[in-house]
């Protein structure tokens, strides 16, 4: 496991994004997330061709493996997202090294978008290979920006990089389809989906996905410290956790991480018990309305029983076998 961090949407860092996925014999994956994981496999045999178009600026000495594999992701993604999201204008996109504010800046500048100062300061002051910042966010003119600030020599493996990549991708469906970055949808559903269809989109292609999935997830949910998130906790703290997890980003993002880990484990149930579609299509209804009735309408339960009764079981189970 390397020591390298990653940076994302509310300042998420973990340690090990750099790890090798190590494949751990007889990892299974339980009937839930199968379902899931069949109802993306399912959409991506009927994926059409996208009309979007890339802008993309890449720094000199970037990262090899992102650059080799972003425009291809991205466009598989595309596809994957059209009929929901197919956007007719240029989506930004920069692959730079540590340091490059500045840069990005310049890149984006015909874009009518800039680093906002926090981020601008947080890449400046980027001065090892060690931490990574990859993000996506809302631009008036293009409706989002995407970037990755990666080390050129730091050390990926190709589905961890496509998870990534395909990650914040769904950034660019969520503000595409609720106008905004944040607030629409509860903060466990912004992350953790798109930790569900990072690992989900990434694995599709290989020769036996489900095992890569559930390698891919094991991972992904031991490297949030999904484990050490839940130790000592009661189920009314669970709860507790939870509710703060749709707008606290301490508890969301960075430091416990829960909507991040727990949020796509709740993805999975969703999609598995009513299919990709109806599951995007309650953030297009949050649009302009409150998610948690939206919630209650279209998968017929308020948000709270559904987190007691379905989330919080499958979530205890799950950390088991981590």
């Amino acid at each position: 496991v390397s020591q390298s961090r990653y940076r994302g949407a509310q300042g998420f860092s973990a340690s090990g994004i750099g790890f090798r996925v190590k494949l751990i014999q007889k990892t299974q994956l339980s009937s839930t997330a199968t379902k899931a994981l069949q109802s993306i496999n399912a959409r991506l045999k009927n994926a059409t061709n996208s009309n979007l178009k890339i802008d993309l600026a890449i720094a000199k000495d970037s990262n090899k493996l992102f650059v080799e594999l972003l425009p291809t992701t991205i466009m598989e993604n595309a596809q994957f997202w059209s009929n929901f999201y197919d956007p007719k204008v240029v989506l930004p996109a920069a692959i730079a090294l540590p340091g490059d504010s500045d840069w990005l800046n310049e890149q984006f500048a015909k874009h009518s978008y800039s680093l906002p100062r926090w981020r601008y300061d947080q890449i400046k002051n980027q001065n090892n290979t060690q931490v990574m910042i990859f993000d996506a966010d809302e631009n008036p003119t293009t409706n989002s920006v995407l970037y990755f600030v990666i080390g050129k020599d730091n050390s990926q493996q190709p589905a961890v990089a496509k998870s990534t990549i395909s990650h914040e991708y769904v950034h660019v469906i969520q503000i595409g389809l609720t106008g905004a970055r944040n607030g629409r949808i509860p903060c466990w559903s912004t992350e953790g989906s798109a930790v569900f269809y990072g690992n989900a989109l990434s694995v599709s292609k290989l020769g036996n996905p489900e095992v890569e999935y559930a390698e891919l997830r094991k991972n992904w949910l031991a490297m949030l410290n999904l484990k050490k998130a839940l130790s000592g906790k009661s189920e009314t703290e669970l709860l507790d956790l939870l509710r703060k997890s749709e707008s606290d980003f301490r508890v969301c993002a960075e430091p416990l991480k829960f909507g991040y880990s727990a949020g796509s484990l709740m993805t999975e149930i969703l999609i598995s018990e009513h299919g990709h579609e109806k599951f995007v299509q309650w953030w297009i209804n949050s649009k302009n309305n409150d998610w948690r009735k939206e919630f209650a309408a279209l998968f017929g339960m308020e948000v709270d029983s559904f987190y007691m009764n379905i989330a919080i079981p499958y979530i205890l189970n799950d950390a088991q076998n981590l």
